[in-house]
């Protein structure tokens, strides 16, 4: 562990539980842990969950998959609304010159 006295290998939103067992928060944490998924409920609505770890990195692996697919589309559009344009250039000091910039 370095010298500031946490992981730099977890995440900034990771949170230690504390070591006194009986802890509500602790026993959800090992129902996570032990393959269930555990929701949170306020006023009877669900406003988050406790996941297994496997399944919140497959989750966040999903999310990452999609996010980087939509910036390949967009740097596609990009490109071919380029390539429409007959790949025309603007040089800077006219693009800076313009109203508004």
């Amino acid at each position: 562990m370095p010298a500031s006295g946490h992981d730099d290998s977890v995440s900034q939103h990771a949170y230690e539980l504390p070591a006194a067992g009986g802890d509500e928060l602790a026993r959800l944490a090992d129902e996570a842990a032990g393959g269930d998924v555990v929701y949170l409920t306020r006023g009877g609505r669900r406003i988050a969950a406790i996941v297994p770890l496997a399944a919140g990195a497959a989750g966040m692996a999903a999310l990452e998959a999609l996010e980087d697919a939509e910036d390949e589309r967009a740097a596609a559009q990009a490109l071919a609304e380029w390539e429409a344009d007959g790949f025309r250039t603007v040089p800077a000091d006219q693009v800076w010159a313009e109203p508004g910039r």
